[in-house]
């Protein structure tokens, strides 16, 4: 009883919700049941259905799930790229975005595929991935739970993660890894690691003699321990490392390198990665603000104005100053890292 009632304490203050891992699960497994086996690629892009049941995750309780799958791509082999919730949304007067939550979680599927591959060829990816299908399910689990327990997201954060979860710099791996940690490690993403490993663990049936070498196999792990040990040198040594590429793309866009140095090159590129980071927020900051035809050609007024200005005069400043952007933001990766770390490792006390 004693022990019974530590692991719920542990349980929640870790994040993970009553019944998240259990429910995901049966979810899990309906999806499998529904996708249908004898589907071609073009059938499968964009196959959505919809089905019911009792679904608990702590306090809330709902009867919907629409679930899709996404075609991103054709290529060598069958991918799992990731999953995806989505709720609408709206904008409040003090400029914070209000999720406009129903009864219904709904979660898509987003692969790479083989010009073969059929539905079969998924429920069996499924099978064979077991854990990180169930673990990502949690994960999007999770945020359809914060949707309803956390108050709105001011815009900015907002803006600041959606940049870095849809955004890349060419095809430059090292600055890509970059924005990625960015993303992983922002607030609306942290709060859902440790219910996605916790999920790793009770789904995969871990017990305490396992649980070290489990928790060092997977990929939140590696992601957490890289992002824990990051570093600027790693970063402008990769640009380097990557040199070749960074020029192809300066050549595609027209931008003159002549007669710089490896090291000079990754320097004014990570100038840039600031910069476009800056760009690429301000452009869905206005995205975000715009509600009518007027706006769209003749700005804001008033208080969205204002509003507009404050944020822009912010991310300007991290573009005039691009080093201590880079370094800020690698040093929320690295304790964001180390504490994530710490949490998914408490998870050793709900090991069998």
């Amino acid at each position: 009883m004693i022990r019974t009632h530590i692991k719920k304490v542990l349980r929640e203050a870790l994040g993970v919700p009553k019944n998240q891992v259990e429910t995901s699960v049966e979810i899990y497994k309906k999806i499998m049941e529904i996708i249908p086996k004898n589907y071609d690629i073009e059938k499968l892009d964009g196959f959505k259905k919809k089905f019911t049941g009792v679904f608990e995750v702590g306090d809330i309780t709902f009867n919907h799930v629409n679930f899709e799958i996404d075609i991103e791509g054709i290529g060598s082999e069958l991918d799992l790229i990731g999953m995806a919730t989505s709720e609408k949304s709206r904008l409040s007067n003090d400029f914070k975005l209000e999720k406009l939550t129903t009864g219904t979680f709904n979660i898509s599927f987003r692969y790479g595929v083989t010009t073969e591959t059929t539905g079969e060829d998924l429920i069996r990816d499924m099978i064979t991935d077991k854990l990180e299908y169930i673990g990502s399910i949690s994960h999007e689990l999770k945020h359809f739970y914060d949707n309803r327990k956390i108050g709105p997201t001011p815009l900015k954060k907002r803006i600041k993660y959606e940049t870095a979860s849809s955004r890349a710099f060419g095809n430059i791996t090292p600055i890509n890894e970059f924005i990625h940690y960015i993303y992983y490690a922002n607030a609306i993403e942290s709060l859902v690691r440790p219910s996605e490993f916790a999920a790793l663990v009770k789904a995969g049936e871990i017990d305490k003699k396992q649980f070290y070498k489990f928790l060092i196999s997977t990929r939140t792990y590696d992601r957490l321990n890289r992002m824990k040990n990051y570093s600027y040198d790693i970063l402008r040594d990769g640009i380097i490392e990557d040199i070749q590429k960074v020029k192809d793309l300066f050549d595609r866009v027209g931008f003159d390198y002549e007669g710089k140095t490896d090291s000079e090159i990754a320097d004014k590129t990570i100038t840039l990665i600031a910069v476009n980071f800056g760009n690429w927020m301000g452009d869905r900051l206005k995205n975000k603000l715009t509600t009518n035809f007027i706006e769209t050609f003749l700005g804001f007024r008033g208080d969205k104005e204002k509003y507009f200005n404050k944020i822009v005069k912010e991310i300007n400043k991290q573009r005039e100053n691009p080093e201590k952007f880079i370094k800020n933001e690698i040093k929320l990766m690295n304790y964001v890292g180390n504490n994530m770390i710490k949490k998914i490792s408490k998870l050793y006390d709900l090991a069998k």
